[in-house]
């Protein structure tokens, strides 16, 4: 096997690996994430929300100016 191709399969296992011990990583949070409390979870609904409609204002342009 050439080096070239021994490296790029190394990169390939190594970022498969991180992105799997990343999704694992989520997967914990979400499945605890419906026994919060209901003012954490309104709390963290508000403010993805929020974030969404700043970014549609910041990227959609408005029709109707001057």
């Amino acid at each position: 096997m050439d080096l070239g191709r021994f490296l790029n399969d190394s990169n390939m296992l190594l970022t498969r690996l991180w992105w799997t011990e990343y999704k694992a990583y989520h997967l914990l949070g979400q499945a605890r994430y419906p026994y919060k409390p209901l003012a954490a979870i309104y709390r963290d609904q508000n403010r993805h929300v929020r974030a969404q409609v700043a970014y549609a204002y910041r990227q959609c342009p408005i029709t109707g100016r001057p």
